[in-house]
């Protein structure tokens, strides 16, 4: 999951390195991680679709922001230029055709 995190108050370090993940967790674990990551996107595509804000401390689509900004403006724009089922559709097709 391609996730960007963003701290509102507090402080943050830098830490020079590898970062590795050695999580031994089992399947069900990683279905359940998987599960509660596509819950969350669709409340996410929901917020977009219907114009609903969750809170005060949310990011804010923009073409010219960081990382988060720039994400949040590519799925709000796909999400309301595209039906339910096409985003479904073309990864289809990619995996179809193309692997």
């Amino acid at each position: 999951m391609d996730e960007h995190l963003i701290v509102f108050s507090g402080e943050t370090i830098a830490i020079d390195g590898d970062q590795t993940d050695e999580n031994l967790n089992d399947l069900t674990w990683w279905i359940n991680k998987h599960n509660r990551y596509a819950t969350r996107e669709a409340i996410n595509m929901m917020r977009i679709e219907y114009n609903l804000s969750e809170s005060e401390e949310e990011v804010t689509p923009s073409l010219w922001g960081n990382d988060a900004e720039k994400k949040a403006m590519a799925q709000e724009r796909l999400c309301k230029t595209t039906s339910f089922s096409s985003p479904n559709s073309l990864f289809y097709c990619k995996i179809y055709y193309f692997y």
